[in-house]
């Protein structure tokens, strides 16, 4: 003891404590993003058929694929939100926040004369036992004119995910990270397929308010001060069809998009 008092006393500096672990952060992020979607599902049954006389002879199958019928064009969105952080290890820290979605993408189609629309729901053996008839003057084979359609989506979502450093620094990192986010669909104007793939309508009632989005992302992030930098590619996935399940055709929307954010430590 007196040895250890004596070493003590003639040092010529103290050594100072391990610096304590910031575990607590807010994040405020902005991306950039190219929205597009995929359609499965649906068929055309035979009482729609006749009404595909003039169309692709693609049509005339039992199971047709909506996609042959269409033409897409992804458009430019964003997303923007905040987030809580919570380091739980040097490596891994769990996030949670708040997060709002702007997607959409270009339909071209035709100008023709206004006729019935028909939305088949629920089909048994490729015949529909329940229907919703409106009115439109869009078709999706030929007409008057071309016409540029925009579906477009205001989406609220709730991410919780985490964060994990693969490699790095405290001044220099690579992350990658992935969210799950329960999703709250704010408008239902955008435009479907009637039953026989041949017009566009709207029917608000068949679209789902809740749904689930996944996303992933990988970024390099810089830390000058207290704040912390970051960019990186993400990716967003919604899991569950944009309609309800009435509607026999799926409808998944994919994002891409470069993530900009900044992180501060909560003191």
């Amino acid at each position: 003891k007196k040895q250890t008092s004596l070493l003590q006393s003639s040092a010529p500096y103290e050594l100072s404590s391990l610096k304590k672990l910031n575990r607590k952060y807010w994040q405020l992020y902005l991306s950039p993003t190219a929205s597009y979607r995929s359609l499965s599902g649906g068929d055309i049954s035979a009482d729609m058929k006749p009404n595909l006389h003039n169309g692709p002879i693609a049509a005339t199958s039992q199971n047709s694929n909506p996609n042959q019928y269409i033409n897409n064009k992804p458009a430019v969105g964003f997303e923007a939100g905040g987030s809580f952080l919570y380091r739980f290890t040097r490596n891994l820290t769990l996030k949670a926040g708040l997060q709002f979605n702007y997607s959409s993408y270009n339909i071209n189609a035709y100008a023709s004369n206004t006729q019935p629309a028909t939305i088949a729901l629920n089909s048994y053996y490729g015949y529909p036992t329940n229907t919703i008839t409106s009115y439109t003057n869009i078709g999706t084979i030929g007409g008057k004119a071309v016409v540029n359609l925009q579906n477009q989506y205001y989406q609220l979502s709730a991410p919780v995910g985490f964060e994990l450093r693969i490699m790095g620094n405290e001044k220099l990192q690579l992350h990658v990270g992935a969210t799950v986010q329960p999703t709250y669909l704010l408008n239902r104007n955008a435009y479907l397929l009637t039953a026989d793939y041949t017009n566009y309508t709207q029917e608000p009632s068949l679209f789902r308010r809740w749904n689930v989005n996944g996303a992933v992302e990988a970024f390099v992030s810089y830390k000058t001060g207290s704040i912390r930098w970051q960019i990186g590619p993400q990716f967003r996935y919604q899991l569950l069809s944009t309609y309800t399940s009435q509607y026999p055709i799926n409808e998944n929307l994919k994002e891409f998009g470069i993530k900009l954010g900044i992180s501060k430590t909560i003191f």
